[in-house]
């Protein structure tokens, strides 16, 4: 529990952060620097070391896999590095598209740029409203609980994302 705090509140958001305001600054440069490279990619190698071995972790869990074996259980028994690998690669290249993405986009237009995000943040919250999850757990009664819960799912998604 304690690893998924510190991933969630202060390793996500800085090193989401991080390298999209490098790429950002990559693309304004003249010249390309190959410390500047390998700093974007090592982020991004760590934002998929972490997040892979934490989906991992709670896959493997045997409690978890006995309580929703229909949702746990991606993870064979058999060539469990292999498919940790294939998870960070994949992970790696969506970060690194996402970024380079986000960075050509606010490179072009501002506007665009913030578009882009309403647009994803809509998808986001459209999707959590039909699942019947965008109501956040805090318990508070009223309108106030879902003014809450908005605030609270922009915010994550928000720091999460970049």
């Amino acid at each position: 529990m304690i690893p998924n705090i510190i991933f969630y509140t202060i390793s996500t958001p800085l090193t989401h952060l991080s390298p999209f305001l490098q790429t950002y600054a990559l693309l304004e440069s003249d010249r390309v620097s190959k410390s500047a490279v390998f700093s974007i990619f090592t982020s991004a190698a760590a934002i998929a070391f972490a997040s892979t071995t934490i989906s991992v972790d709670f896959d493997i869990d045997p409690s978890k896999r006995l309580h929703a074996p229909d949702f746990y259980g991606y993870m064979p028994d058999e060539n469990r590095l292999l498919v940790f690998l294939l998870m960070c690669f994949m992970t790696i290249s969506h970060v690194l598209m996402k970024i380079l993405a986000c960075s050509v986009l606010l490179r072009l237009s501002d506007i665009w740029f913030f578009l882009y995000m309403a647009g994803d943040m809509s998808l986001y919250l459209l999707f959590k409203l039909v699942r019947g999850d965008l109501r956040y757990w805090i318990r508070i009664d009223s309108m106030v609980g879902w003014v809450v819960s908005v605030i609270v799912r922009i915010g994550v998604k928000a720091i999460t994302d970049l």
